[in-house]
């Protein structure tokens, strides 16, 4: 089956979805970092915090201090959530302060038991709420209308997708036409959410967000048509470089890897024990040390003195990188960097793993 993402807009929610019910608080230079790293791996829409009460949610209680030095990608939205009047009055202030977001989602559940316990009041005193926070937002902002558990509930179980589709209605009456239809427990199945959109009304633009609870969400797509048979996917066959200690990589030990691979990294390059620094010219993997230093001599050549040339290393984007992993393999993304690493560290745990491994076969 083909498809196409070129009519799908992606957007990333780990600065709020992903950091909300983190014990710890997580430092508001280090949230920044990774915001600004998702506009620069071409996100169109960040999740970048959210307006709740501080004293119910301590996580998100820099949200203004967040914003006021966050630098702005032109065509990205970044969205704060917005459970009540209240917090659409801060993101206003943010706004007339210079720094605000330029997008605010409007929470609602589609089942009494979750609104009482996710917002502590009932589904009609919600709605109100909702009403008045669309004229305090008068345009200022894009509005995303979110429909939480609108495929099943923790409380009440099965949810009536009548009741999502006629909150969804309501949603385009306000003029909010984003609307986010919330697997909020992972409950969803492809045929629950092909229902689900069909029953979408006119004017509504559907958002999916889903959660992988129990490995479905990969599944809610629709495909584009069918084509003909290509062929099993091709999956890489050579080996890979990994570094066998920690250090600092240089131009001389990697001058002298890359007669035999392709490096992943330049030199001045931070790298430890596992982590993969390039694809070996052969297979198998291959364990070598890029942060090895040329010996001191006096002895000179002309050989010595001319300048070590390196390749460029091949750049690696969150895609290619996930392509080119293989099963033993991790993709770690910071907010600098995009590295590869072995799942297993530690040469002698690999080796050992290998080890159990052919045991298996005999």
């Amino acid at each position: 089956m083909m498809s196409t993402m070129a009519g799908v807009t992606l957007c990333e929610c780990f600065a709020r979805d992903g950091l909300q019910h983190e014990p710890a608080f997580v430092a508001t230079a280090a949230k920044r970092a990774l915001i600004e790293r998702f506009a620069a791996l071409g996100f169109r829409r960040i999740e970048a915090t959210s307006y709740s009460n501080p004293k119910i949610v301590p996580q998100f209680a820099d949200a203004s201090e967040l914003l006021k030095d966050l630098p702005r990608r032109e065509g990205v939205f970044y969205k704060a959530t917005c459970a009540n009047p209240r917090a659409v009055e801060r993101a206003l202030a943010d706004l007339d302060a210079g720094f605000g977001v330029n997008e605010i989602s409007l929470l609602v559940s589609a089942t009494e038991a979750h609104t009482q316990k996710n917002l502590n009041r009932t589904r009609a005193e919600q709605w109100a709420n909702v009403e008045e926070m669309v004229k305090l937002a008068d345009g200022h902002f894009r509005m995303v209308g979110t429909v939480s558990v609108a495929f099943g509930c923790p409380f009440e179980g099965k949810v009536d997708p009548g009741v999502v589709a006629e909150d969804v209605a309501k949603f385009v009456s306000l003029g909010v036409k984003h609307v986010a239809l919330g697997d909020t427990t992972g409950l969803a199945t492809p045929k629950s959410v092909r229902e689900m959109v069909a029953r979408m009304p006119d004017g509504a633009l559907p958002i999916a967000h889903f959660h992988d609870t129990r490995g479905t969400a990969l599944l809610h797509q629709i495909g584009e048509g069918y084509g003909p048979w290509a062929g099993e996917v091709t999956h890489r066959t050579n080996g890979v470089l990994v570094a066998d200690r920690s250090g600092t990589s240089n131009a001389y030990a990697l001058f002298n890897l890359q007669e035999r691979s392709e490096l992943l990294i330049g030199a001045g390059v931070d790298v430890y024990e596992g982590m993969v620094v390039g694809e070996n010219s052969r297979s198998g993997d291959m364990d070598v040390n890029p942060t090895k230093e040329k010996k001191l001599t006096n002895i000179r050549t002309h050989a010595h003195d001319e300048a070590l040339r390196l390749t460029p290393p091949r750049p690696l984007t969150l895609e290619s990188a996930i392509e080119f992993i293989a099963v033993d393999e991790l993709v770690e993304v910071t907010p600098s960097s995009i590295r590869l690493r072995k799942r297993l560290l530690s040469q002698h745990d690999r080796r050992r793993e290998r080890g159990r491994e052919e045991d298996l076969r005999r």
